[in-house]
C-alpha cells in the first residue's frame, strides 16, 4: 500500500517537471526561454514602442502577412500568418522605461527555428 501512496506524488511531480521552461542563448548572445505554452520569450533593452515597431518590421522582413497590430502604454500585439497559414504572434510587455519583454510564436506547435529567426530580426530592428 505504501507504493500506491508514493506513485501519485511521483506522477504529479513528473507532470510538473515537463511544464518547466527551457532556457537558451542565441548566437547573438541574447538569452531566451521556451515557455510551457511554446512561446519564445526574451527581453530587449528598449522602450515598448521601439520593440513593438521592431516586431511589425520583422514580420515584413520575413515575408509574413500582417493581419493586425495594437499597442497601448503597457503592451502590444502583432498578429500575422506564414505563407502556409500558420499563426505568427509577437507580444510586447513593458517591464521598465527601457526594458521590454517580447514573446514570439510561430506555427501550430511553436516552430523554434522560425521563432529564433523572428527574434533575430526583432533584435536587429530594435538595436
Amino acid at each position: 500500500m505504501k507504493i500506491r501512496h508514493l506513485a501519485l506524488p511521483a506522477i504529479v511531480l513528473a507532470a510538473f517537471a515537463g511544464l518547466s521552461a527551457c532556457s537558451h542563448t542565441a548566437s547573438s548572445g541574447t538569452k531566451y526561454t521556451i515557455t510551457p505554452d511554446r512561446n519564445l520569450s526574451f527581453q530587449l533593452p528598449v522602450d515598448l514602442k521601439t520593440a513593438h515597431s521592431a516586431g511589425i518590421g520583422a514580420l515584413s522582413d520575413l515575408g509574413f502577412t500582417m493581419e493586425s497590430e495594437k499597442s497601448d502604454m503597457t503592451e502590444g500585439v502583432v498578429k500575422g500568418k506564414t505563407a502556409r497559414g500558420d499563426a505568427v504572434v509577437v507580444e510586447t510587455f513593458k517591464e521598465g522605461e527601457r526594458l521590454t519583454k517580447v514573446d514570439v510564436f510561430v506555427g501550430p506547435m511553436g516552430d523554434q527555428p522560425k521563432m529564433e529567426e523572428l527574434m533575430r530580426k526583432i533584435e536587429a530592428r530594435a538595436n
